[in-house]
């Protein structure tokens, strides 16, 4: 049986400004169009994600192949017109309107794939230490938009990066017949180290402690937020007890409680 340990840190973050691509393409776009020459793809990469409509505040989720507006499903024949990086012109029978980029395949996310390597006794603890496995197919798959399947190579450290993703999607992530699932939060995110072996296998996660903390919006005002650390053991063993220990970055400060424990 699989168990979740859940571990309380208080973190300040320190948070970079991102620049925002606000490249146009006028050009219509009628995902029923029999002339249109991607009609295999019901709607193109460049309409994928969350939009906020402007006149009405409904949102909605455009997938390869489905529209969803308040999370039920939107069926109308619409002309969508790109009218910049974050703005969709709709022409729905006599009526037109506009959307606002929320959430957009144009982010990125990054992670590691190791295997289980020697034990590591530098900071007083036994603990497992990764080692990066080079060349491996990671297969990323969107689970809002299972159509939306990319395969990437680890590099020689073992580390890969996911392009023209959405940030704030649930994506699964297949490498060496294991599957693991991560949510990255903001463009950049680094879902963490995903190892592939048989026995134990630990995937870490990261999510505000209060349910109104919204994840894409931390400020960088020196203000502390309390996360949740969750380790899930994904493996085929059952793990009975664990060390840990925290690495932090250097935009990050521990507050509070212990970086390293059982």
């Amino acid at each position: 049986m699989k168990k979740s340990i859940i571990f309380i840190s208080a973190l300040v973050f320190f948070l970079n400004a991102c620049s925002v691509d606000d490249n146009s393409n006028s050009n219509p776009y009628n995902p029923n169009n029999p002339n249109n020459p991607n009609n295999s793809a019901k709607f193109e990469k460049t309409f994928l994600g969350e939009w906020l409509r402007m006149d009405t505040g409904d949102s909605w989720y455009i997938a390869s192949n489905s529209i969803n507006v308040n999370n039920r499903s939107f069926t109308t024949d619409v002309q969508l017109i790109k009218q910049s990086g974050r703005v969709i012109e709709v022409t729905d029978g006599g009526r037109k309107y506009y959307l606002y980029a929320s959430r957009t395949a144009t982010s990125t996310f990054s992670g590691k794939i190791a295997n289980i390597g020697t034990t590591d006794t530098t900071k007083g603890l036994n603990r497992a230490a990764g080692t990066g496995l080079g060349g491996i197919n990671v297969v990323i798959n969107n689970l809002n938009d299972k159509t939306q399947e990319l395969t990437v190579k680890t590099d020689s450290q073992g580390n890969f990066i996911a392009p023209d993703i959405i940030a704030g999607d649930q994506y699964q992530i297949k490498a060496q017949g294991q599957i693991s699932e991560v949510c990255p939060n903001v463009n950049g995110d680094d879902v963490g180290t995903i190892t592939v072996t048989d026995g134990v296998n630990f995937k870490t996660s990261i999510s505000g402690k209060e349910t109104t903390t919204d994840m894409d919006r931390l400020y960088a005002n020196l203000n502390s937020y309390i996360f949740n650390i969750e380790i899930e053991n994904t493996g085929t063993v059952d793990c009975t007890a664990a060390t840990y220990f925290l690495e932090l970055g250097d935009d990050l400060i521990l507050l509070s409680g212990s970086s390293s424990g059982i």
